[in-house]
């Protein structure tokens, strides 16, 4: 048994203690995960949902005005993107971009489609193709984004599972 200045001391046995393999493995299943996140987070079809839950917003904003402002709102759907339309004067005309839902833009490349009522409906219309009174829901529709093989679409009113 060797000696130091301090006492004897006990010579270890080669290997690693369990601790010392938990910290490494811990530490690599954070670094997956991450490396996970990252990549699901960039694949198009989250990118999709995630125009798309904007878009969900911007409806629900536009039904809120039209309700307090006493007139109807609406979102006007294109290949660019989706933007806040407003019934004033007999008349459909765009809200500016600093007033009512924010402006959502889709990718360069994405198809877009969208059926208002079980029917598909242009998407390069002079006014909204959903339209929320205030007072009553929109009539369902459905948005649907295609970006190559990855499909991702969103209905309103949401439907209920079962």
């Amino acid at each position: 048994m060797p000696r130091s200045a301090t006492g004897p001391t006990e010579r270890r046995a080669a290997g690693f203690t369990l601790v010392e393999l938990l910290v490494v493995v811990v530490i690599a299943g954070v670094l997956t995960g991450l490396v996970a996140l990252r990549a699901f987070r960039d694949a198009p079809a989250a990118r999709m949902e995630r125009a798309l839950d904007r878009v969900e917003v911007g409806l629900a904003e536009a039904c809120d005005a039209a309700l307090f402002a006493g007139a109807p709102m609406g979102l006007r759907l294109s290949p660019a993107g989706v933007d806040a339309w407003r019934y004033l004067d007999a008349a459909w005309v765009p809200l500016p971009p600093d007033r009512g839902p924010a402006r959502v833009e889709f990718e360069p490349g994405w198809s877009v489609s969208i059926e208002v009522a079980g029917r598909p409906v242009s998407t390069a219309p002079q006014g909204p193709q959903v339209v929320c009174s205030g007072v009553e829901p929109p009539v369902p529709f459905a948005i649907r984004l295609r970006d190559g093989p990855e499909v991702v679409e969103r209905r309103w009113p949401a439907e209920s599972p079962g």
